[in-house]
């Protein structure tokens, strides 16, 4: 290294140090995009929440492994590097938001032992920051709408039978 000046041959060969954006997390979690031949239906999800493995060497894929403990590879899926799934100690999460910090998905869980019961919030969406699951519901009208007059039918003609003439 002293020959180097103390700078990785990586340095010294390319000029600059090596990009690392791919390399993930060892047993972190991820959401696995499962393809359409795999999936039972339409409904059934579109991803799926397995422990990171690896690269797959031969493949441009990733390795996993689901909850059963099989292998599976797939080469899109979405990293939560702060989240281990067999790690027992972790406490679970309450959301999968991965667009925003640990820090400020663990806010509203927080909760101050010394504030009296009534000043928590009612409603666990409202110290979000405007996010909520679906829109408010409008209220109802307090009348059914009146229905249109219904206009009278001539009886159907029944195969064989003649019907009588209309007066």
């Amino acid at each position: 290294m002293a020959r180097l000046n103390h700078e990785t041959p990586f340095y010294r060969m390319e000029g600059g140090i090596p990009d690392m954006s791919h390399l993930k997390v060892f047993g972190c979690a991820a959401y696995v995009f499962l393809p359409s031949e795999i999936r039972k239906d339409k409904l059934s999800p579109k991803s799926k929440l397995m422990t990171y493995l690896g690269i797959e060497q031969g493949l441009k894929a990733h390795r996993f492994m689901r909850s059963s403990n099989r292998l599976f590879y797939a080469p899109k899926a979405l990293f939560d590097e702060e989240y281990f799934p067999w790690c027992k100690t972790q406490s679970q999460r309450c959301t999968t938001r991965l667009n925003k910090p640990i820090n400020e998905q663990l806010r509203h869980q927080e909760i101050d032992n010394t504030a009296p019961p009534t000043t928590l919030l009612a409603n666990p969406w409202d110290n979000l920051d405007g996010y909520r699951p679906n829109p408010p519901i409008p209220p109802r009208p307090s009348q059914p709408a009146p229905r249109p007059p219904t206009i009278p039918q001539k009886p159907a003609r029944q195969a064989g039978i003649p019907t009588p003439p209309l007066q």
